[in-house]
């Protein structure tokens, strides 16, 4: 059984790497301090000209710092645009996070699915973690 598993992880990188021979992957962060937001694009070449991008990731932050929302996109080379399809929403009770929400972007509707994930941080009086726990609304 571990054969088989260890097979499978090395099969798994080689075709990774495989997938960018000869290419770099660059990474470009912009940061906003107006809009609060940090961008980092994920592009690959074989140098810096000529790349490909292929993930972005939006951070938008609060007023006090804390992260807000993480919106994770895919280059859709076809069309040349960047698709969403994931979202994390954050939030925060007296300065610890309370909860965590993601959802996937819907191709067909064109806007955030229904089907919303919940992890919920719940804390005793002292502000110590108790528990986490998880949900489903859709």
């Amino acid at each position: 059984m571990k054969t088989i598993i260890g097979t499978l992880v090395v099969a798994f990188f080689l075709s990774i790497s495989n997938s960018f021979a000869g290419d770099k992957l660059y990474k470009n962060v912009i940061e906003d301090k107006e809009k609060r937001t940090v961008t980092t694009t994920v592009c690959k070449g074989e140098n810096d000209m000529n790349l490909v991008p292929l993930t972005e990731c939006v951070l938008q932050y609060n007023a006090d710092g804390s992260l807000k929302e993480r919106i994770s996109y895919k280059w859709e080379s076809r069309k040349k645009v960047w698709v969403a399809y994931q979202k994390y929403m954050y939030e925060y009770d007296k300065g610890s996070l309370k909860a965590i929400s993601y959802v996937e972007w819907n191709k067909s509707t064109k806007a955030w699915g229904n089907d919303i994930q919940y992890v919920m941080h719940v804390y005793d009086s002292k502000t110590d973690l108790l528990t986490v726990a998880s949900s489903s609304q859709k």
